[in-house]
């Protein structure tokens, strides 16, 4: 039953002309429990721990971060993180970060400096208007 279940359901919806895909991830409010919105220090400091980087794999360069510095600087120990083999068959487990899962913080952190920025804007509009009234 998936009102019930913790298991994020999403769908893949092929382009007819393309093969790109949407994914689509269950985000319904009355899915989830005990939810806080984010903004709190806690929230912006996990965005200014986040190390990008540029690293090589099969031969390809890429953007991304590393599973092992995300797991070290999760301030709630969510599970953006996980554990598993690459295949059915191989014993070595690996890490796996979810990449959806950095939206909602990067969203607030942006919203945390928007929000610095107006308030600096009208700080400096404020202080050149005394400026020009002496």
């Amino acid at each position: 039953d998936r009102a019930n279940s913790n298991t994020n359901y999403f769908t893949l919806k092929p382009d007819s002309t393309t093969s790109t895909y949407a994914i689509s991830v269950s985000s319904d409010r009355r899915l989830k429990e005990h939810i806080d919105y984010l903004g709190k220090e806690a929230d912006l400091e996990f965005v200014r721990t986040l190390k990008p980087a540029l690293f090589e794999k099969d031969g390809n360069r890429y953007y991304g971060f590393y599973a092992q510095d995300i797991q070290e600087s999760d301030p709630y120990g969510t599970k953006i993180i996980t554990e598993s083999p690459l295949s059915a068959d191989s014993e070595d487990t690996y890490l796996f970060l979810d990449y959806q899962a950095l939206i909602a913080p990067l969203v607030a952190y942006t919203q945390h400096l928007e929000q610095k920025v107006n308030d600096l804007e009208s700080r400096l509009a404020a202080l050149e208007a005394r400026m020009e009234q002496e």
